[in-house]
């Protein structure tokens, strides 16, 4: 029941939501510029912090269909070569392409999803 109970740390949380949003009034207010910024989004680039989520995602989604697709080739290499799976040999020949396609899809997923979210919109002729 300590989330009910009045402490200065509640006290606290509230007045600084109350500030931050006082301060967000304050810099969108008419005639504070913030038009200027929001101006032509077109042609400007996206937030650092845009960048570093879609880079995030990139890297993971990319690693999941690199690592899928590098066990699926691993295990059909295996198979189209004979190799022999005592004691576990061809297991883990497909584990080691799998990493290795965790690692290509990794790198190529985050690269690809800065160059997308970064790449600039050609401007309309108006």
């Amino acid at each position: 029941m300590s989330d009910f109970v009045f402490s200065a740390e509640a006290l606290g949380f509230t007045v600084a939501e109350i500030a931050i949003g006082l301060l967000c009034i304050y810099l969108l207010r008419n005639g504070a510029g913030a038009e200027t910024i929001y101006a032509n989004p077109e042609t400007e680039r996206p937030p650092v912090f845009v960048s570093i989520l879609a880079a995030l995602l990139g890297i993971i989604l990319g690693g999941a269909i690199g690592a899928c697709a590098g066990f699926f080739a691993g295990s059909l290499i295996a198979d189209l070569t004979h190799m022999s799976c005592f004691e576990g040999a061809c297991g883990f020949f497909a584990a080691f392409v799998g990493l290795g396609g965790l690692i290509v899809g990794a790198v190529a997923g985050g690269i690809f999803a800065i160059w997308r979210v970064n790449r600039r919109k050609p401007a309309r002729a108006r």
